[in-house]
């Protein structure tokens, strides 16, 4: 009876322990869960959002010293190009970058002919140009830029582009404009079939002008342009984009914004890095229209070096009147700490991120000068914003976005 009386107890003892939970002690366990996950989704949420902004700026970079250490390997010019957003009427398209693409440099062009030369003689009506003359036998490449530069059909796919440099003996090198019309009325005609290009006689002999009727037959390369790679390219992800309106080169530059008037607002910006890793040019794309690009000159010691404002898409405007806009739920990304500098030293090429400093007093005058006057209040206004903006990126050396 003892063992019996004993047992029991210590069946009754170990139902009382596996008992489990009752609903209502269930319920109180999910209400504390709730509310604790109330109170910190907000923090964690922005803690994310942070993070996404620092890692795309960490990756861009990233991207861009693969680039440029591409450059150094192979011993020939490669770059990125930075897309600006589809819609080429739209301005917050043109305000913004979410693709960066790797362009590859492609080799000199010097003629189809080991014999091929240019002829050098001055320009008949202007003392500061001086012109390259071509036999189209020889140089079927640029009768072919001539010929689509000439019919005005898919000018952005000409194999030499007016801009491309000519290097000429000595190693002197000036960017070339191609005559897109067979040879000029005040020209003496040819012989032969020519093509014919105008170079800046003062930018190829800044110390003075030159006789070229004493060796006017010369060889020669022609430095072309980088073509866009096949590889796949850098994409930023879904909530931040590069904010080309306080995009630019210099401590104060905005030349990548398209509020700026600009014959070409909407081109896409190149920067190509050389063999010595450092950065050769900046500039904007060829237009479909013309074809032309407009020169940035980045290694200039009074511009300095080049600023990628990474930031919230929330944070994007493109009207002249939003450029500081302070409101919570759009905060413009020049007033965001959270917003990333991407820079890349024009003299050696090397890129780092870094965080926003802030801009004290916020301006009073939000307003972009559609043509910017640089002693106009508005330009005064942008431009002291700009360089207190990228104040901590400019005396930092390497900062983690983090």
């Amino acid at each position: 009876m003892i063992i019996t009386a004993r047992k029991v107890r210590f069946q009754r003892s170990m139902a009382r322990q596996a008992r489990g939970y009752t609903l209502v002690e269930i319920l109180v366990v999910l209400f504390v869960l709730m509310l604790l996950a109330a109170i910190a989704l907000p923090t964690v949420k922005d803690l994310l959002s942070n993070q996404k902004t620092s890692r795309a700026a960490r990756n861009l970079t990233a991207f861009i010293d693969k680039v440029r250490s591409r450059a150094i390997a192979e011993q020939r010019p490669f770059g990125i190009l930075i897309e600006r957003g589809v819609g080429s009427n739209d301005p917050y398209g043109l305000s913004q970058s979410i693709r960066v693409r790797q362009i590859a440099g492609v080799p000199p062009y010097s003629g189809d002919a080991s014999n091929a030369f240019a002829t050098l003689f001055p320009h008949p009506s202007n003392p500061a140009l001086a012109i390259a003359e071509f036999t189209v036998k020889d140089n079927q490449l640029l009768e072919l830029s001539r010929r689509i530069y000439s019919e005005g059909s898919d000018v952005y796919q000409v194999p030499i582009r007016n801009g491309d440099y000519i290097e000429l003996p000595g190693g002197r090198m000036v960017p070339v404009t191609i005559y897109p019309e067979p040879p000029q009325p005040y020209l003496t005609p040819p012989a032969e079939p020519m093509v014919r290009v105008a170079f800046s006689l003062t930018n190829l002999y800044p110390e003075g002008a030159r006789d070229l009727t004493t060796n006017p037959r010369v060889k020669y390369r022609i430095h072309r342009h980088p073509v866009v790679s096949a590889s796949t390219p850098f994409s930023m992800p879904r909530g931040v984009v590069i904010d080309m309106n306080f995009s630019g080169v210099g401590v104060a530059g905005n030349q990548f914004s398209s509020l700026v008037s600009d014959v070409n607002p909407s081109g896409d910006i190149e920067i190509i890095f050389g063999p010595d890793g450092s950065v050769q040019r900046v500039t904007k794309a060829a237009s479909w229209e013309t074809g032309s690009l407009e020169w940035i000159p980045a290694q200039e010691a009074a511009l300095g070096s080049i600023f990628l404002c990474v930031g919230d898409s929330d944070g994007l405007w493109s009207e002249e009147d939003g450029l500081f806009s302070q409101d919570k739920k759009s905060l413009s990304n020049l007033l965001n700490l959270e917003s990333i500098w991407v820079t890349v030293n024009p003299y050696t090429g090397r890129c780092n991120a870094s965080e926003m400093a802030p801009v004290d007093p916020i301006p009073a005058v939000p307003v972009m000068d559609p043509n910017p006057d640089p002693t106009s209040s508005n330009s005064v206004v942008l431009r002291n914003a700009l360089s207190q903006a990228r104040l901590f990126a400019t005396l930092s050396d390497s900062v983690d976005p983090e």
